[in-house]
Formats: C-alpha cells, structure tokens, sequence
C-alpha cells in the first residue's frame, strides 16, 4: 500500500509539474477550442436525434448504445446522470480532452517541441468536419476521451516498454472504439504519423520499420479482440441484441462494378474534405487547398530528401499515401461514401502534414504555410460557429412551424372527440422543403429540420413539441394511417388550405406528397394499393397515382391523346421501337431510356387521367418526369418514381393540365430490356373521376 501511495503522489507531482511547465501551451490550446466553438459551447440548441434523448434518458436509453457496440459509452453516459442534452459542459468536456489529447499527438510528430506545434494546432481542434460530430450533444461528450485514449494508447505503445507497452494500449484501443467506430482509422493514421517520424529523426532501415508495422498490426487486433469481447459481454449481462444501426452502413460486395463504383466515391470524398469544397464546408476554402498541396509536395519532397536507404524512402513515400487514404478507410464497405462525422482522422492529416511540412529548410515555404495556416483558421471558425447558427436558426423555423401548425389544428372541429383527459391522434403526411435561405446551411445533419428528416418522422415531430411543452397529440397507429391514406393523398399541401384536416378522428398534416419511408410501414402485410407502389415523391406538382379504374367512369370519358397517334410528335432517346399491332415494343439497350411527350393543346379542364399499360421485363422503377410553364429542364425534384413489377402494370395518373403543356418525360425502367407499351393514353375525367 505505501508503495501505491508513494507512486501515486509521484504522478500527482509529475502532472503538476508538467501543467506548471506547459500552462501556455495549454492556454493556446483551449483558447483556440473555445474560439473555434465558441456559439455551439455557450448557446444551446435542439438537433436532430437530442429530441429523443431529452425525454427519454435513463437505463434503456443507455442500453442503446451496448447494442450499437458503444459500450464506452454507455459508461461514460453516467457521466451525465440525467442526460447530455444541457448546454456547456457536454461540448466543454470534449473540447479540454482534445486539447489535452493534441498535445500527446505532437510528442508523437516528433521528438522536438517547436513553434509548429502551435500553427498544426489549428488544423486538429478547429476543423469544421468535426462540428459534424461535435454537434451531436449525445455523442460529442466521448469524442474528445477518444481522442485522448487512441493517442495515449500510440504514445504509450512508442515509448514504453513492457506490459505498458501491450495490454494497456490494447485496452485504451478497445475503448476508443467502444465509443465510436470511426476511432479504429483515427488511430492508425496516429501510428503512420509515428512511424514516419522514426524516418525524419534516426536511421531505420526498411525491416525495422516493417517490423514496427507488424507489432502495431498485433496491437491493433489485440485491441479489436478486446472490443469484441467486451462488447459481447455487455450484451450477454444486459440481455440486448445488436441492432441494424451500424449493419445500415455497410453494402460491401466483391463485384467489380461495386469497387469502382466506391473507389469513385471515396475519390471524390477525399477531394471535398482535403481541398475545402462547399459540399462540406458551405464555401470553398481557397487557402484550405493551396495548403494541402503545398504541405503535400513539401512533405513528400522532405521524405526523398532524408538520408535514408532508399527502399526506406519508398516506404516512407507509402506511408504519406496511406495516411491521406486511412481516413476514409470505412468508405470500402459503405460503397464509398460515409458521413463527415465518421471521418474523424481528417483534421489529424491536415495538422500533420502542416507540422511535418513546417520543418522544411526554405524560410520563404515556412513563411507561406504560415499565411496559408492563418487564412484558413480565421474560415475555419467562421464556419464553425456559421454552422452552428444555422442548426439554432433551423431549430427556431422549426418551432415556428410548429405554432403554426397548432393554431390550424386547434381551428378543427373535433367534437365530441375534444376529452379533456386524452389525446388527439396525429399523422403527419410528406415532409417540409423549405426554400434556401442563406442563413441556414443544410449540410448532412447541420441545419437539419424535424420535420425533414427521416422524410417525414411524426414521432420526431412530436418530440419537439413535447420540448415545447406541447403534449396533446400521440401519433396515429397504422391502422388509422391506413384509414386515411385515400384522403390525405387528395389534400392540399401545406401552407395550402385544407392542408390540415380532421378524418376519421386522425388531425392529418400535410406538408407534401407521401414518402417512402411512410408509406413502407403503411403497405407491409396489407392488399396492394397504387400508393403504395410510389417509390419518390418529392415535388408539388400535383400528379397523383389512382387506384386501378377507381371513381373512373369507363363508358363516359373523352381521350385527348394516345402514344399510338402521336408517335411523330413523341422523342424516344437511348432506345428504337416498333409497332405490333396495337403494342408500342421498345428496345432499352441502356438504363437511360426516355420518351418525351408531345405538348397537349390547352383543355377546359384542371387535370386529365392518364393511364400506362406497361409489360416491364423485370422489376423496376419507372419514371415521370415535370416541367413547369417556362421551365426547360427536367429537374430531380420534379419528378414520381412508381415501382414496377415483372410483367404487366396497369396504372393510372391525375395529372394537372398546366404540367402537359410543357410535356411529360416517360422514363420506362431504369434497367435495359424489352418493354412493351400496351397503351397510354390520356382523357378529360367525368364529374366522378376525381
């Protein structure tokens, strides 16, 4: 015991000491943290997913993490006896452990500490791919432990001998991961780091290297071993199965089409995080790619300039490929794409080749990485705290619409059905589309919308306005969906009104046509119905699928066109046809097969019936296409994509006049084949059609 109490007091010396020597370091470092994020850490604001976690905090809600393999956090998770859903300290706590985890990282950039560990910081705390993640207040809390257990598992691996060296590093390793998985090629780009400091800083010869290599690689599966046993064991004392969160990630496959198609993708991930593109920062960083290339050239150039062997420098080389590779790693069993938030190891690249690069020997390079390092700092916290604003922004048109909502549902007349002492049943139709705005970015989950997501989720929905002390709706059971998808399909949509209605006791909302993942619940187990075979929806432009001959009045409807009449005025592109009989067979040689439809003179009507009789060659998804008056392109967003099946398909449309005035696009499949076109045709319906 005394030879505990004498070890432990020397470790409480050592770190005073060590605070006492680096306290300017340190005050860098968390003053460069809190500037970075500064409107997320001392605001709060409600995203996606904390709506859930606000209200439902607790053992089963911890229990999630266990089954999504994140058993460190569901330890950590009682770091927050109620939840993490408060503002500061979650976001504060990761952001300490970052800083305290950068400056193990440096020591494993090199042996020297320099002027570079402060301009490489920068690029480690304040890159804005991590507000991706940091955003998340249920999770943002463990990052920054991560950070510092995977560093602290390198560094003890370096430089310590013995069972520190082994078992320790395993058990950091398996903690990191147990946090969140994106730490497994965070931590091996940390090694390739070291690695390649040994090349700049002693003379290695190509097999010590390996070797080094080679006992990481048994760390690392030490460590995976360990999470895995772990993870199991957690699973097995709380009685939980997995479940398909993580499993929905991963689409690996051996096809060739399958590795191009993610080696394309991966491609161009690393090109929008590297080289500062909008697609992830909302503006492209001009000096966020001219550093990336000059810290890149700089880096390989130092690497053939050292004096080493040169099958040496050849590894080296192949390390510096490896480390821009390692990061979207997970990118090979996601068909190459994965979230920024899963990218973890891309502010640990950028800073380490600024550090590397800053070592060169011409003053006038060190000089312009300075420059280059300043100018994309300033716009790395501008956006930081951008982003951030525009997840409040989007929170706050969120509750708006909400209130607006309410008041159109406190306008209907429930009846007998208004009980005091119960709740009203809500479904909600579609989802919002809001116009852009400037203010509120939308990218990935930044300034994402409740009623956006999950296109369409009314439990989301109501979770916000239970965070709004709104708490008189519960949602709508299938079965009462069902009773009502007839109806809602028929509204208006939002602001529209008659875009929320009372029907068979259900206070419907519309904001937009029907998506996919509502209507999948809405037709498992139960008779096909059209809607159901909607696969994409997106648009406003009225055009609806109809029951097969329902409220159609055969004997009393007056057509207005027929493909057969007018093939001269149709364009069929990527496919040849022939007449047989009264058939329109179409050779689609390729996927991209489409049929533009003639334009239809203006009708006394608002809207004819269209009806497709189509023999599909297998199942498919076919495709019509909208423009509006003035428009000359077909657009993604105007557009209905109807699942088809083998054989024959019988469908039929209301489609609103104005939108074939500017001519329908008819996409058959999305496969080659043959297809046969037993008729389309339109006519004008009878006062019972629609």
């Amino acid at each position: 015991m005394e030879k505990l109490d004498d070890r432990l007091s020397q470790t409480q010396t050592d770190i005073i000491r060590w605070i006492k020597k680096e306290r300017y370091w340190l005050s860098y470092l968390l003053i460069l943290c809190f500037t970075s994020f500064a409107y997320e850490l001392f605001n709060f604001t409600l995203t996606v997913d904390e709506e859930f976690y606000a209200e439902r905090s607790g053992p089963i809600l911890n229990n999630e993490w266990v089954r999504q393999g994140r058993w460190s956090m569901y330890l950590l998770s009682y770091l927050y006896p109620i939840n993490p859903i408060v503002p500061f300290a979650p976001l504060f706590f990761t952001l300490v452990c970052s800083a305290l985890a950068f400056s193990i990282v440096v020591r494993l950039f090199s042996s020297n500490r320099t002027i570079n560990d402060f301009w490489a910081a920068p690029l480690f705390i304040a890159c804005p791919t991590l507000y991706y993640v940091y955003s998340f207040n249920t999770l943002n809390f463990g990052i920054g432990i991560g950070f510092l257990a995977g560093a602290l598992a390198i560094y003890l691996f370096t430089f310590r001998r013995g069972m520190s060296r082994w078992f320790v590093p395993a058990i950091l390793i398996a903690f990191s991961i147990g946090i969140y998985q994106a730490f497994l090629p965070w931590i091996l780009v940390l090694f390739c780091f070291s690695a390649l400091r040994l090349i700049f800083e002693s003379k290695v010869t190509f097999k010590e290297i390996l070797k080094t290599f080679i006992s990481f690689i048994g760390l690392l599966v030490s460590g995976l071993v360990f999470y895995y046993l772990i993870s199991k064991g957690f699973r097995l004392a709380l009685k939980l199965n997995s479940n398909d969160y993580i499993d929905g990630f991963v689409k690996y496959n051996l096809s060739l089409d399958y590795l191009l198609q993610t080696f394309k993708q991966t491609l161009y991930s690393m090109k929008n995080h590297y080289l500062g593109k909008n697609d992830i920062y909302d503006q492209n960083i001009l000096s966020l790619l001219l550093l990336f290339f000059t810290t890149l050239l700089s880096l390989i150039f130092q690497v053939l300039k050292t004096k080493q062997p040169l099958s040496t420098k050849l590894l080296g080389l192949l390390i510096v490929l490896l480390i821009l590779a390692t990061p979207f790693s997970l990118n090979l069993i996601s068909a190459g794409v994965m979230p920024t938030r899963a990218l973890l190891a891309v502010p640990l690249v950028l800073s380490g080749f600024v550090f590397l690069s800053l070592s060169a020997s011409s003053i006038v390079l060190r000089f312009l990485i300075i420059l280059l390092v300043c100018a994309t700092t300033f716009q790395f916290i501008t956006i930081n705290n951008r982003f951030a604003f525009a997840d409040y922004i989007s929170w706050q048109a969120d509750r708006a619409l909400s209130m607006r909502i309410l008041n159109r549902l406190d306008e209907l007349d429930y009846g007998q059905e208004n009980k005091t002492n119960s709740k009203r049943v809500y479904a909600l139709v579609g989802n919002i589309s809001r116009p852009k705005y400037s203010l509120i970015v939308e990218r990935q989950t930044i300034g994402a919308s409740f009623y956006n997501w999950d296109q369409g989720n009314v439990h989301r929905v109501l979770s916000l306005m239970r965070s709004m002390g709104i708490d008189e709706y519960e949602p709508a059971t299938l079965e009462q969906q069902r009773s009502i998808m007839q109806f809602a399909d028929t509204m208006p949509i939002w602001p529209q009104a008659g875009s929320v209605a009372l029907k068979n006791g259900v206070s419907i909302v519309k904001l937009g046509n029907y998506t996919n993942s509502q209507l999948v619940p809405l037709c498992a187990g139960t008779l096909p119905c059209a809607l159901c075979r909607i696969i994409y929806n997106p648009g406003k432009g009225g055009i609806r699928i109809l029951d097969e001959d329902s409220w159609v009045d055969k004997d009393k409807r007056e057509r207005v066109f027929q493909l057969n009449d007018n093939l001269s005025e149709a364009q069929f592109l990527n496919a040849t046809y022939k007449i047989e009989g009264d058939q329109i067979v179409l050779n689609a040689s390729t996927p991209g097969t489409q049929i533009i439809l003639p334009q239809i003179k203006p009708l006394n009507v608002d809207r004819v019936l269209m009806r497709i009789v189509l023999d599909a060659p297998q199942d498919t998804t076919m495709f019509l296409f909208y423009r509006y008056p003035g428009e000359t392109d077909y657009t993604g967003s105007n557009q209905i994509q109807v699942k088809l099946y083998k054989g024959v398909n019988n469908l039929l449309f209301s489609v609103p006049v104005q939108l074939l005035e500017e001519s329908l696009r008819f996409d058959p499949g999305n496969i080659p084949g043959i297809y046969q076109i037993i008729k389309l045709e339109m006519y004008k319906p009878n006062e019972n059609s629609l």
